[in-house]
């Protein structure tokens, strides 16, 4: 299923300008890990460290399971792929980041917004 999300239309939602995220576009059809941990650190305001980092705390969990399950649908990166992009974390962690952003994705409007303006941003 395509995703289709006009970014200008959701910029003002979000107080953002879609063009503060044009670096993101320097690829045709090919999203990096890099880049999707740069995006989601900036729309989320953190670190990219905070991302790779352990910390539990929602604030930071919650950003890296988005990038998680974005890294997911965007790349053809294989779970310990990812759980190597992500600080080593173990493919099982990757795999209930999934599950648990898509679950939220059904429940929280919020996380579905941010989602699609997030792919929309990184598809470009």
């Amino acid at each position: 299923m395509e995703l289709s999300i006009d970014v200008e239309a959701l910029a003002p939602v979000y107080s953002l300008n879609p063009s503060d995220y044009l670096y993101t576009m320097n690829f045709v059809g090919k999203v990096s890990v890099e880049n999707i941990q740069k995006t989601v650190a900036e729309f989320y305001k953190i670190k990219i460290s905070d991302i790779l980092s352990k910390k539990r705390s929602r604030n930071f969990s919650r950003p890296r399971q988005i990038a998680m399950t974005l890294t997911r649908e965007l790349t053809n990166m294989s779970f310990p792929d990812i759980g190597a992009a992500y600080g080593g974390r173990h493919h099982t962690t990757i795999m209930h980041a999934c599950e648990e952003i898509e679950g939220l994705r059904l429940k929280n409007q919020n996380i579905g917004h941010d989602m699609g303006f997030l792919t929309q941003v990184l598809r470009g």
